[in-house]
């Protein structure tokens, strides 16, 4: 099998904070991968992110849950670089990778993930921008649910227990 890529790369068509346009992250390599989150559903996030007091957290968690979705559903092999997105942030968003995987049981340990420039040529901006402008549908649409469910989880599970 023939790879263009060594190591994976990502890259995020319109930036969570875009809340009036649909988030497209993209993971390519000798395979690819896309997941979209919708406008609508961002702007439910946010709000919830207002609602407890803190919404300077929705665009780093947001996007690290998102990152954390293409990789359990993607499963890479190898090192994943992602494109640098939030410079600056790359510690918060490692932290958030972490307890987000613990979360869905996904085994973080085994994909090295390292954050740097992976340019506009990348097949992973390419993709992105493919399904972003509806050339292409993405392979997976993560649901607000599922996202509740790991941005805030320990509300989710106190609301189940209570009923």
């Amino acid at each position: 099998m023939k790879q263009q890529h060594k190591h994976y790369e990502v890259d995020q068509s319109n930036k969570v904070e875009q809340t009036w346009k649909d988030t497209v992250l993209a993971l390519s390599n000798d395979s690819e991968f896309t997941l979209l989150l919708r406008a609508r559903d961002k702007r439910v996030i946010q709000e919830q992110f207002r609602l407890r007091g803190e919404p300077r957290n929705f665009i780093l968690f947001t996007f690290s849950a998102l990152l954390v979705f293409l990789l359990k559903n993607t499963k890479p092999t190898t090192l994943v670089t992602v494109d640098l997105e939030y410079k600056d942030s790359e510690n918060i968003i490692h932290d958030r990778l972490i307890n987000y995987s613990r979360l869905l049981k996904f085994d973080l340990n085994k994909v090295p993930v390292v954050f740097k420039s992976i340019g506009k040529k990348s097949p992973a901006h390419k993709l992105a921008g493919k399904v972003s402008s509806g050339k292409q549908n993405p392979d997976l649409r993560i649901s607000l649910e599922e996202f509740l469910q790991v941005l805030f989880p320990k509300e989710k599970d106190r609301a189940s227990r209570g009923t």
